[in-house]
């Protein structure tokens, strides 16, 4: 499993290529930094409040329950789970 913290530019660019790859699944949290962040994919700077997304790449074997770390760094907004949609 992958998890980041990312804006918004590398969050549509992780969609598409998730999007190729039919084992794994995008699971995708809105909402505004509780701190002053890094995106994980590009550098740029993800001030305290500004909105980012909390993302995790899961794949179709994983042994172990998915377990939600997001409202750890996130006010979260919305999500975009799949088979929630």
């Amino acid at each position: 499993m992958t998890r980041k913290i990312l804006c918004s530019k590398c969050e549509e660019e992780i969609r598409k290529i998730v999007a190729k790859f039919p084992d794994e699944k995008l699971v995708d949290f809105v909402g505004l930094a509780l701190e002053d962040f890094i995106c994980d994919d590009c550098g740029v700077e993800i001030p305290k409040g500004t909105m980012c997304y909390a993302i995790s790449i899961l794949s179709n074997g994983m042994r172990q329950p998915y377990q939600k770390w997001e409202h750890k760094f996130i006010d979260i907004i919305y999500s975009r789970i799949p088979n929630e949609e």
